[in-house]
């Protein structure tokens, strides 16, 4: 479902539709890069579009020691910046699309074009590693090793991967870098090969590290991980979201007095960002007609903050017509028994 563009500007020229959910707008005097952040969104503003570029249709010559030194330009010599006034409007348009396509098809891990002038100005876009310099090559080989012993902690004696070698890594930011990796491992359990990939987000000093997501390249499910419940620790915060996500739903339902009174915890799994998100399966007994229904739910929980959490969904066990009936049954297998991640 795509975006649907409400705005009394008279100027815009352009509309090209990219994805499903992405659109680039151009007028005569900005490109607009305008993307919708869940499908379900609807409708958005034009003053809520991301400008990404100056358009050179009314672009002045730069003079190039009126650049500040924190200006994005301050990188590039005179010749280079000269050459941006003359690029063609519907050329500079086309670059952006087939650029954008791929980072939509691949997830930003596959790219093999990058416009010159988006890559040097816009400090946000992604651009492919050299693994052939070393300070990159050692960023990267750092990040993919964090991410690995960090898949291999979560996971303990059920998989344990071992880096063969870095394939590929894409990165964007100036001072921290978002990075897109594609190695190879080996699973030292069940001694089979495959490809992964993880997005990682890595301070300009190296010193800290954070994963948004471990997967395999061929299914491009992420990971998810047992939580160890006989932890005392861990199981206390997996109640508080468990208890959290049970008052959210008796609140939910209107005009249907409903009091769910825990009974069980019965399995959670969890992502491997910072900002953890849990699956939940509980079993809980509706204190009005007595009976016991098992329970899914998804809880973020921030471990900063004080334990912030948010509630992003709860149901019970063969609710009929639900909006994630199919994403259940695909993604939620990992919380039946027996089955404790995503593979």
């Amino acid at each position: 479902m795509g975006l649907l563009l409400i705005t009394q500007n008279k100027n815009i020229k352009y509309r090209y539709r990219v994805t499903s959910d992405l659109f680039i707008f151009a007028d005569t005097a900005n490109l607009f890069l305008c993307r919708s952040a869940f499908p379900r969104v609807l409708n958005t503003m034009l003053s809520e579009a991301l400008p990404i570029l100056e358009s050179p249709l009314k672009k002045p010559k730069l003079d190039t020691d009126e650049i500040s030194p924190s200006s994005p330009l301050s990188d590039l010599s005179s010749d280079e910046s000269d050459g941006l006034e003359h690029i063609d409007d519907k050329d500079l348009i086309e670059e952006y699309l087939k650029y954008e396509r791929q980072l939509e098809e691949s997830e930003c891990f596959d790219i093999d074009f990058v416009p010159r002038e988006f890559r040097r100005i816009i400090g946000s876009h992604v651009f492919p590693c050299d693994l052939d310099d070393p300070e990159e090559m050692d960023l990267i080989k750092g990040c993919t090793y964090f991410a690995i012993a960090e898949y291999n902690r979560l996971m303990k004696s059920k998989s344990q991967l071992q880096l063969v070698k870095i394939e590929k890594a894409n990165m964007s930011g100036r001072y921290n870098y978002a990075c897109f990796i594609t190695f190879e491992a080996v699973d030292t359990v069940s001694k089979q090969s495959a490809t992964y990939q993880t997005r990682m987000l890595c301070s300009h000093d190296k010193e800290r590290k954070q994963i948004f997501f471990i997967r395999r390249k061929d299914t491009r499910k992420e990971f998810l991980f047992p939580v160890d419940l006989e932890d005392k620790e861990m199981y206390e915060r997996i109640k508080k979201c468990t208890d959290y996500a049970i008052f959210e739903y008796s609140e939910m339902q209107e005009g249907k007095p409903q009091q769910l009174q825990l009974m069980r915890i019965v399995k959670a799994v969890q992502d491997t960002a910072e900002h953890h998100t849990y699956r939940l399966a509980f079993e809980a007994m509706d204190t009005i007609s007595r009976q016991t229904n098992t329970y899914f739910a998804e809880v973020t929980y921030t471990t900063q903050m004080n334990g912030l959490m948010g509630v992003l969904d709860v149901w019970p066990k063969g609710l009929k017509n639900h909006e994630y009936d199919t994403f259940v049954e695909d993604e939620w297998s990992c919380l039946e028994d027996g089955v404790l991640g995503r593979m």
